[in-house]
């Protein structure tokens, strides 16, 4: 391909650098494919926070590479070299995540960042933040003395075996609706509400019953089910809603999202179900208990009566946030539930204490990528999986019929809690700093590319940010990262 196309370039264009020759595609989308898999794993300096469209780490180094290299230099020969770039610059003015300052970082080079969305240049400030292991884990540490026990206290439930408190992973809400005969009706799309994410493989499923709320278990496909409960007996894959409209007793259809309007309010929620955890590492899914909403129910109380940093801004009309807003989600704090807005307050307030402020703001980075996981817009995906599906799954900001609840701070078996997310997304990205690395092939004896490993093809990353031009330039490693508009200026 690049052949074809150099043989059709005119002669009297002149090559400058090696990104107009033979750039090699099929090696680096060999690579990226492999980092697309697991990115915040392979670059998880750019995913220490939600972005949208972050771009594969692998795919901008070749880029950089090619540009910053002379003409006939074969990049796939030095891809994995050490390179250093010093008198080069690399200006990216819609940075995004960072990654094409990170790649050129990596290869020696200064970079200059910027972007209108101040959340990109908080998280790309955060992620090139040079702060020690030790520090961040003596942080987390006091963090945990001081709220997780008070957090966890509200995701816990009895075993029915033999009624000890054990600690719930996830709560599980369907959102509900009033018809203008007074009949409130679940919108559940079907009544097996958890299965496993490859049901042909594992079909076992968990079903709730209309009738008495209990929990059954079958297949994930049964079309008939006797509850084992009441003996009430329905078709799982029956659904109230379907669709932009939901059936009442009488056979009559609603729409939706007419009846959620007349309210004037956010949908209801019911608790119906949880999953917990026993001490011997068994998961047991239970209907959810008088006890269970008598917590519930202190959450809510204890949430008046506290003073904590919570949202209070309307959520300003816009092309997605018109989805949730044509709910009544009008603003931010609609976004989650009382124990979610009591448990989220008392850890951002015991970050806001942090006197540090460079470690204050890591913990601030983390807290709000823990919001992706902790609010009334994710759903549950299942078992033999990533549990959580965020709020950011579809790209969409349209309500969930059936979110789930996660736990906030969590425990070790939690998915998307702050705890967990410590080490996966935090720490990692710092272990990055000092590690960067590369994905590379071994090949077998005929060429092939069998099992891939990580290859340290860079300096560590560090690097000092600089507030301007003249600064970058006196610098030796650094970087300058800003927040504006990148448009020229206009006469």
């Amino acid at each position: 391909m690049n052949a074809v196309i150099h043989d059709l370039l005119p002669t009297e264009i002149t090559k400058t650098t090696a990104l107009e020759g033979d750039f090699p595609i099929a090696q680096i989308s060999r690579i990226a494919e492999q980092e697309s898999w697991r990115k915040e794993i392979n670059r998880p300096l750019y995913h220490i926070h939600k972005w949208w469209a972050t771009r594969l780490g692998s795919v901008f180094r070749a880029i950089t590479l090619s540009t910053l290299s002379k003409p006939g230099v074969d990049v796939w020969r030095t891809f994995y070299d050490h390179h250093n770039f010093a008198d080069k610059v690399v200006l990216d003015p819609f940075m995004g995540s960072g990654t094409t300052l990170g790649e050129a970082i990596k290869l020696g080079a200064k970079a200059i960042g910027c972007d209108i969305n101040p959340v990109s240049t908080f998280l790309v400030k955060q992620a090139f933040s040079r702060v020690s292991e030790a520090q961040l884990r003596n942080t987390f540490t006091h963090l945990e003395k001081d709220i997780a026990a008070e957090i966890r206290a509200y995701y816990q439930t009895k075993d029915p075996q033999n009624g000890e408190l054990i600690p719930v992973l996830y709560f599980f809400w369907v959102k509900t609706v009033a018809t203008p005969d007074g009949e409130i009706i679940p919108l559940f799309s079907r009544y097996v509400f958890a299965q496993d994410a490859y049901p042909k493989k594992k079909p076992k499923a968990q079903i709730i019953c209309p009738k008495c709320w209990n929990i059954s278990e079958d297949r994930y496909d049964a079309t008939d089910l006797i509850c084992s409960h009441c003996d009430y007996r329905f078709d799982p894959q029956d659904r109230p809603a379907s669709g932009q409209y939901v059936v009442d007793a009488n056979g009559k259809r609603h729409r939706i999202k007419g009846l959620v309007t007349a309210s004037g309010q956010p949908p209801t929620h019911r608790l119906y179900a949880l999953l917990a955890l026993r001490p011997n590492g068994e998961k047991i899914y239970l209907p959810a208990s008088e006890d269970d909403l008598t917590l519930y129910a202190q959450a809510e109380a204890r949430l008046q009566s506290e003073d904590l940093p919570l949202p209070s801004m309307e959520v300003r009309p816009g092309h997605n946030t018109n989805q949730a807003r044509g709910y009544n989600y009008l603003y931010w704090n609609d976004f989650f539930n009382a124990r979610q807005l009591l448990c989220l307050g008392l850890l951002l307030r015991a970050i806001l204490m942090i006197e540090d402020k460079t470690v204050q703001e890591q913990m601030l980075c983390l807290f709000s990528s823990t919001l992706e996981f902790n609010n009334l817009f994710c759903s549950y995906k299942g078992e033999g999986t990533g549990a959580v599906r965020h709020m950011f799954s579809n790209h969409i900001l349209k309500p969930e019929r059936t979110p789930l609840e996660n736990s906030v701070w969590g425990i070790d078996k939690s998915s998307g809690v702050f705890s967990t997310l410590f080490e996966s997304r935090l720490m990692r990205a710092k272990q990055y700093l000092d590690q960067p690395f590369e994905i590379a092939f071994h090949q077998d004896l005929f060429g092939e590319t069998t099992d891939s490993y990580k290859l340290v093809s860079s300096e560590p990353i560090d690097v000092q940010q600089v507030a301007a031009w003249e600064e970058l330039q006196a610098t030796e490693r650094s970087i300058w990262i800003m927040n504006g508009n990148s448009a020229p200026p206009t006469a």
